[in-house]
């Protein structure tokens, strides 16, 4: 319910703000400044701040406004100057008196609105660096991406707030035929290195040598985009899973990023042309306001970053409310057989009365207990959450997720047979699409190549054996026969 306006970017315009006002999203807002060393002269800061006041009284009457903040990554830029002391108290008084600028321009013109001084920052007059100090504030976190660190790497830092994480994926297919042809059609072509974010083609070296540590390699380029997806969104619902299980201390993460500027491998999960990346789909399930989540932290002090956790670790499981009103939840946790979806094991919980929380609920350890697996290794099978609540009014909701007890470069998975088995129009443009797997099909993702806008109720999930049945909205006229042909369906299992 929350998007970070960077510093780097730019004051929206006021249909922005209509709409986020319209839809109950807050905004967290920089003010322009990033990642830099701004000058001190009075004609500069005179113009910072006649600019943000002229800004913030523009835009402090929306409801959609949370707070100011007064940059992106300034204080890390003071520490930059190394053990040159002189140099760094020459960048810190430059620092203090732009923020003394903007803090005076924001608090001046709206005393409605909370004014924190940087992002990240511990708090007002600290100058802590918090890319790595998790104690106070909010915090920036990149070891799991510019760190090289594994996807548990999440599992090292108990923020406070972490305004700032992210992990990168290539484009879909689609979005790659707009700017490559077909001899170009290759992860460490010219091309693609040119439309990689992290500059250098750094970043494309990044995702493919992640594959490694949890996936069997693509055999194709399409399998190569597909999997970049899949991996970026199981990176950071490895993060958002874990410190939402951590509230009250942990109050709230933010993804780097919602959207692109140019069609592009980048931290996105929106591409260019606004078509959804898997992660933007697997967020959907991740920032349920009703969850169940289940994980395998590190052990307590481990600083050991590129690992899966082993099968000697004992599962966590959390129940998970952001509501501010009780609710009651029944929770199933199924533990499935990879090779044919039957049911080897199934715990149920009921919760009544439950208040705005974070709670630890006691799950069998299917990773090592041998008769809670009924003599199944944990890389032949995986565990299947469900939650149906419901408030005091009678509001309900539902929670779907897969949980997995090995790496999947570990696990033996099925060559499922996936295929759509019906399409049945709705409306003028909503279609109920029918799908059917002989076998259970993992990270299953639906395409429609002709209509980037065209939104699914869910992607890039699980399938079960048997039939599953989805929406589809489009934004141009289709017919039954033309989706039944047009729309294409991958999964985990297709790529090797």
């Amino acid at each position: 319910n929350i998007l970070r306006i960077w510093g780097g970017g730019k004051f929206e315009e006021d249909a922005f703000y209509d709409e986020c006002d319209r839809q109950g999203i807050m905004i967290w807002h920089d003010n322009m400044f990033a990642c830099a060393i701004y000058p001190d002269t009075p004609e500069f800061l005179n113009n910072v701040y006649e600019e943000i006041r002229y800004q913030v009284k523009r835009l402090r009457h929306h409801a959609c406004i949370g707070l100011w903040c007064g940059d992106n990554e300034l204080i890390g830029n003071v520490n930059s100057a190394g053990d040159d002391r002189v140099l760094r108290d020459k960048f810190l008084v430059l620092y203090d008196r732009l923020n003394q600028t903007v803090s005076k321009a924001v608090t001046e013109s709206d005393d409605t609105h909370m004014f924190w001084p940087s992002s990240p920052c511990a708090g007002p007059n600290n100058f802590a660096d918090n890319w790595l100090a998790d104690a106070d504030g909010d915090m920036h976190y990149w070891m799991v991406w510019h760190g090289g660190a594994g996807f548990h790497g999440y599992y090292q830092v108990k923020p406070r707030f972490c305004s700032e994480f992210g992990y990168q994926s290539f484009p879909s297919l689609e979005t790659v035929k707009t700017f490559a042809e077909e001899e170009d059609m290759n992860v460490a072509s010219s091309v693609m290195r040119h439309h990689q974010r992290n500059a250098g083609g750094v970043g494309n070296a990044k995702i493919i040598s992640m594959f490694s540590t949890y996936f069997m390699m693509p055999t194709d380029f399409a399998s190569t985009l597909y999997l970049s997806q899949i991996q970026q969104g199981l990176a950071i619902k490895t993060g958002v899973e874990y410190w939402h299980s951590l509230r009250p201390r942990c109050m709230g993460t933010i993804y780097w990023q919602l959207n692109d500027n140019w069609p592009v491998a980048s931290w996105s999960s929106l591409e260019y042309s606004g078509r959804w990346k898997a992660l933007h789909y697997m967020a959907k399930r991740y920032y349920s306001p009703i969850q169940a989540v289940i994980f395998t932290p590190s052990t307590e002090g481990e600083k050991v970053y590129n690992f899966y956790p082993d099968t000697k670790l004992p599962l966590e499981m959390h129940f998970i409310s952001d509501l501010p009103e009780t609710v009651d939840a029944e929770i199933t946790v199924k533990l499935l057989r990879y090779s044919d979806g039957s049911e080897i094991a199934c715990k149920n919980f009921t919760l009544k009365d439950v208040v705005m929380g974070s709670y630890r609920l006691d799950i069998p350890d299917y990773n090592n207990d041998a008769d809670a697996r009924c003599g199944f290794a944990a890389n032949e099978c995986f565990l299947l959450t469900t939650v149906q609540a419901v408030t005091a009014a009678g509001k309900k909701y539902s929670y779907r997720e897969a949980s997995y007890l090995a790496r999947w470069n570990d696990s033996e998975l099925p060559e499922a047979n996936v295929y759509i088995k019906n399409v049945e129009q709705l409306s003028d443009k909503e279609f109920k699409i029918t799908f059917n797997s002989d076998v259970p099909a993992h990270f299953a993702w639906f395409a429609l190549a002709d209509d980037p806008e065209a939104l699914f109720s869910d992607n890039a999930m699980l399938l079960e054996n048997g039939d599953t049945s989805i929406t589809l909205v489009t934004t141009k006229d289709f017919t039954t026969a033309d989706l039944q042909k047009l729309i294409t369906v991958m999964h985990l299992r297709q790529t090797y």
